[in-house]
């Protein structure tokens, strides 16, 4: 998910959350589709160590 606010827009930044790791912070826009193009265009998944 992410969390577009003021801050966020002002400063270009994604703020993000995961459904594994929660909040992973601010981010900026530009790296975050990078990596999340990445992501999808390699097929990768992101190895997310889940504690019980």
């Amino acid at each position: 998910m992410l969390v577009v606010g003021q801050k966020e827009e002002e400063e270009g930044k994604v703020s993000v959350r995961s459904r594994y790791l929660g909040d992973e912070g601010m981010k900026d826009l530009n790296e975050f589709i990078d990596a999340i193009c990445r992501e999808i265009r390699t097929k990768e998944i992101r190895k997310i160590e889940v504690t019980e």
